[in-house]
């Protein structure tokens, strides 16, 4: 007879009770041991490892003991799960599906001392998956009463549990003030009114020896007592709990505790909150756009100021504008008023990282430009970029071969970029040595990526057979066989210029319109003379 190797597994969802001499653990195990000791005659034998989870919930599998049976299950260590219901094991229909496909594919079993059927038929799987439904269904339902009762307690201003507060003590179920500690909580909405700063106040809370709340768990362990750092008093500083407030999702009730904070101290709180929010977010926002304020400016030397205008959408669009602009001055004939903070920024990035050896242009970001540039000066067919000489591995000889013109000078090298500007796009077209319009910093054009990709659905389409005209491609995309025709020749591009529309390096007078102007040619040569890629 082949002998059964049996662990008993044994779970309880809260701690309560579990410091008592005899448990729910040990009744569990009692009551599975004598099951296995009744079916010795069938060679079961009760292995030596306990598999128990005291304080643990079966609505999931995140449980050590019941992991560590499941690899020993893998590790053929254990023949079969013995348990003393089935919601011991898990409360969850799904999770006890995952449990089955293991247990399955080590030829192992389980068995419920107080429910007994057999899992090798389809009728005892299916009681199985009943009883499981039912276990999972009172966890709902009892999740769901609790979560009521934490509702309805909130909605009276009841405190409903969880970490101590500083400033309050637990008393009888209820928060009561702890007088030293409420007047370190009002030294510290205090001083972050006066110091304008949670960095700030992080300093001076530790010149004042002031730290997070003592308190000790359940457990015995002792808490608390740390030095502030900055999450925990942005947490402190929001927590309208100290305005006699609970909070529960966007609601807010009147709280059964009194406050420590009054509502004058608390709006200049928030107030220096929100302000000092909206700076941090500003500043992000000009850190990530524009890599050249303060370096750039326009041909008579004035400075270009970052800024930025709205169209549909709520889209911004950066700009640098001459700071004369700003006065109505009318600009000159010639002269550069404006120009595309993306293109701008991107056409240096490039150069920057050519210069410095680096991979990937995206890695130049301001804190570099500042060390290595000294000024940009745009004109109206060039940008002259200065570089500083002492920055590391700064080496300009690496543009040579790249159509710019280089000057060396004393501490700086003057490099010339050629560059020319669309005043009706509003897009820098970067200029090689042959003087084709090539940009050389990757310009994805969704416009042209997507017929692209519409194209070869519907060549793939044709040569199927499931469309035969263009009228069936039309039916099938609901739009008009005029803008099939337009679209299919896209799928008969030269390989290299499907290639540069994927990767962004088409020609910059290369968009859509090129495609209506007039037919694209069939032959690949005067594809590329067409559509800009040779002269």
């Amino acid at each position: 007879m082949k002998e059964k190797r049996c662990a008993i597994y044994t779970r309880k969802s809260h701690e309560e009770g579990l410091d008592q001499e005899y448990n729910s653990l040990d009744a569990q195990r009692d009551a599975c041991a004598s099951y296995i000791k009744s079916q010795a005659h069938e060679g079961w034998t009760l292995v030596k490892k306990h598999y128990d989870d005291g304080g643990y919930s079966g609505g999931n599998l995140k449980r050590p003991a019941l992991q560590q049976l499941l690899k020993d299950i893998q590790n053929d260590e254990v023949d079969v799960i013995v348990v003393y219901k089935i919601d011991r094991l898990t409360r969850s229909l799904m999770d006890f599906s995952n449990i089955i496909e293991v247990l399955d594919k080590a030829e192992a079993s389980f068995v419920s001392v107080t429910q007994h059927f057999n899992t090798t038929s389809s009728m005892g799987r299916l009681t199985l998956n009943v009883l499981l439904s039912f276990a999972q269904f009172e966890r709902e339902i009892t999740s769901e009463r609790i979560r009521d009762k934490i509702a309805s307690s909130k909605k009276k201003g009841m405190w409903t549990g969880g970490c101590p507060h500083m400033g309050y003590d637990v008393v009888n179920k209820k928060l009561e003030i702890n007088p030293y500690e409420a007047k370190q909580i009002k030294i510290i909405f205090e001083r972050y009114v006066a110091l304008g700063s949670v960095t700030d106040l992080v300093d001076d809370l530790k010149q004042r020896n002031i730290t997070t709340k003592r308190w000790t768990s359940s457990s015995g362990q002792a808490m608390g007592g740390k030095p502030y750092q900055r999450g925990a008093l942005y947490n402190l500083l929001q927590n309208r709990l100290y305005l006699g407030e609970v909070v529960y999702k966007s609601n807010t009730y009147p709280g059964e505790h009194k406050a420590i904070v009054f509502k004058p101290l608390w709006d200049a709180v928030q107030k220096q909150l929100e302000t000092n929010r909206r700076r941090h977010n500003e500043l992000k926002t000009k850190r990530n756009t524009y890599l050249l304020e303060g370096l750039i400016h326009d041909s008579e030397g004035n400075v270009m100021s970052p800024t930025y205008s709205t169209k549909k959408g709520n889209r911004r669009y950066p700009y640098y504008v001459s700071a004369p602009l700003n006065g109505k001055r009318k600009v000159p004939v010639g002269e550069v008023p404006r120009v595309p903070a993306q293109a701008i920024d991107d056409l240096v990035r490039d150069r920057m990282a050519s210069i410095m050896n680096m991979n990937d242009y995206k890695s130049v970001d301001r804190d570099l430009m500042i060390k290595a540039a000294q000024k940009l000066t745009v004109y109206n067919d060039f940008v002259e970029l200065e570089i500083i000489h002492s920055v590391q591995n700064v080496d300009c000889n690496r543009l040579k071969g790249n159509g710019d013109t280089i000057t060396e000078h004393a501490r700086y090298t003057h490099i010339r970029i050629p560059a020319t500007l669309r005043k009706h796009a509003l897009i820098l077209n970067f200029i090689n040595p042959a003087g084709d319009a090539v940009s050389k910093v990757p310009k994805l054009d969704s416009t042209l990526i997507k017929n692209l990709a519409l194209a070869f659905k519907w060549r793939e389409g044709i040569q199927s057979g499931k469309f035969r005209t263009l009228q069936q491609i039309a039916d099938d995309e609901d739009c008009t066989e005029r803008f099939i025709r337009k679209v299919l020749p896209f799928a008969y591009l030269a390989p290299d210029i499907i290639e540069s529309i994927i990767n962004g390096t088409q020609p910059a007078s290369f968009d859509y319109k090129k495609f209506q102007e007039q037919p694209i040619p069939i032959a690949w040569p005067a594809q590329r003379i067409h559509l800009g890629y040779t002269a």
